[in-house]
């Protein structure tokens, strides 16, 4: 099975040749200091929303080889496959 950089490698060969191409990740992000402030910095987050995503980060521990990634980690993988620009758009659903 491919790792997540291997894909966003791959992505970017993909984006150097056609530089039109988008690459489209969903999947939830864990904030850090999320039951304090969103990403703004000027909106309480709701509690239940941050139960819900610590809940999936224990549910893909337990289930699954992985776990919720925080927007620091994000950042990371996205600069080791050597793409540097991103942008994490928040939606509500589950």
């Amino acid at each position: 099975m491919k790792s997540p950089w291997n894909y966003l490698s791959d992505a970017k060969r993909q984006l150097q040749v056609k530089a039109k191409l988008k690459v489209i990740i969903v999947d939830m992000v864990v904030l850090d200091n999320q039951k304090n402030k969103d990403i703004d910095h000027d909106h309480d987050h709701d509690d239940q929303l941050y139960e819900t995503q610590v809940f999936f980060d224990m549910l893909m521990m337990v289930l699954l080889p992985g776990r919720e990634m925080k927007e620091k980690e994000w950042a990371k993988l996205f600069s080791d496959a050597g793409l540097t620009t991103y942008k994490i758009t928040r939606i509500l659903g589950v």
